[in-house]
């Protein structure tokens, strides 16, 4: 699991095959549809006028989502087993959601190994001097927090990330892949989409 989670970081930081409707699981084809994250306008970096508390995060940072909230990203239980989750804070407070079966969320806060893309002003300056290492990139808020969606090239495929400013000197990275190679409902063609919710989830549970 620890390996997993350390490779998932890294493509993270580093910088479909898609079958019928009919090859979508029972369990899956269920959920209820989610309600889009309600993004805003974009808003400075910094300073960060509310800050997000990040005491929770840090102390068990898999208490960031719970099965509600990761059914709205289509991770539920399923016939061959429940979600599983890993937790590790030996280069920052971090936490994996995922089934093979669907799809993973990760987030995590960069640690002293990423020491110079800690903070959203970071990754606006690396954006800004290297521009070529994103395929997506777009700046938005949630909740009133800078929010950048962004897809770096070496990102896996199906991929994205959210990253929240949530104090002027950190960021929270909220990334969303798509795991399963037959479709996912409701994210299947916009994993930027869920990495977004993802992110407004978390925000909301830890305010």
């Amino acid at each position: 699991m620890w390996i997993r989670l350390v490779a998932a970081v890294v493509f993270v930081l580093g910088a479909s095959a898609c079958g019928p409707e009919s090859d979508v699981p029972e369990w899956l084809r269920n959920l209820p549809t989610p309600v889009p994250a309600a993004t805003g306008a974009p808003v400075p970096v910094t300073p960060v006028s509310n800050p997000l508390p990040l005491d929770r995060f840090v102390a068990n940072p898999c208490s960031a989502l719970g099965k509600d909230e990761l059914a709205q990203l289509s991770i539920v239980d399923d016939p061959l087993g429940p979600i599983d989750t890993d937790s590790h804070s030996a280069d920052g407070p971090s936490c994996s959601w995922f089934r093979f079966t669907s799809a993973s969320v990760l987030a995590f806060l960069p640690g002293p190994a990423t020491v110079n893309l800690r903070s959203l002003a970071h990754l606006v300056d690396l954006h800004r001097r290297q521009p070529e290492l994103y395929t997506r990139w777009t700046e938005t808020s949630i909740d009133g927090l800078p929010v950048i969606i962004s897809i770096p090239g070496d990102l896996p495929e199906r991929s994205c990330n959210a990253s929240i400013g949530v104090a002027d000197d950190t960021m929270l990275v909220v990334n969303y892949e798509l795991e399963s190679e037959k479709p996912v409902p409701h994210w299947e063609n916009d994993p930027c989409g869920a990495a977004a919710k993802a992110a407004e989830l978390i925000i909301r549970n830890l305010r």
